[in-house]
């Protein structure tokens, strides 16, 4: 019986990720991930190119909320014809800072199991983790990835 995958084997190298910079606005996010047509996620870059987070589809919905009215203690959304647009159109004024996942907060070890992966998938509600060799990042693993193992695993087929 062969053994199974680790999530360093299914990870995906660095290199194919869209790299964007810490001090990005939206619109230069959305328009970098756009073009460069994967717009799951992007690994954020320091000045000086090394990654310190993520960025995923729901960092960037995140993002494109508006702040909320407050009655007492509780938030209340806000939704009226044209905020979309409103927010879409302001997106070079509303800075990626504050909805950056750390790198840490969503990571594996290149040797950790495929169960381990699952779990950590499920704990941080993320669609993508960091996949590290001890202190070194080495890829990014997202859900897709893990889907394959699992069919594969479920069916029997080698797909």
């Amino acid at each position: 019986m062969a053994s199974e995958k680790r999530a360093g084997d299914l990870a995906r190298p660095l290199a194919e990720s869209v790299k964007v910079g810490i001090g990005m606005s939206l619109k230069e996010v959305v328009e970098a991930m756009y073009k460069a047509g994967k717009p799951q996620r992007a690994l954020v870059v320091d000045p000086q190119g090394r990654p310190i987070g993520l960025l995923t589809l729901r960092s960037l919905f995140e993002a494109l909320e508006p702040g909320y009215s407050r009655v007492s203690d509780w938030p209340i959304p806000l939704f009226w014809e044209g905020l979309f647009t409103e927010r879409c159109g302001k997106s070079s004024d509303i800075g990626i800072e504050e909805v950056v996942i750390p790198i840490r907060a969503a990571a594996v070890q290149a040797g950790d199991s495929l169960m381990q992966v699952i779990y950590s998938f499920r704990q941080s509600k993320l669609n993508c983790l960091a996949v590290f060799d001890g202190q070194n990042l080495v890829g990014l693993l997202d859900e897709p990835a893990v889907f394959g193992e699992i069919a594969r695993a479920v069916t029997g087929d080698g797909l």
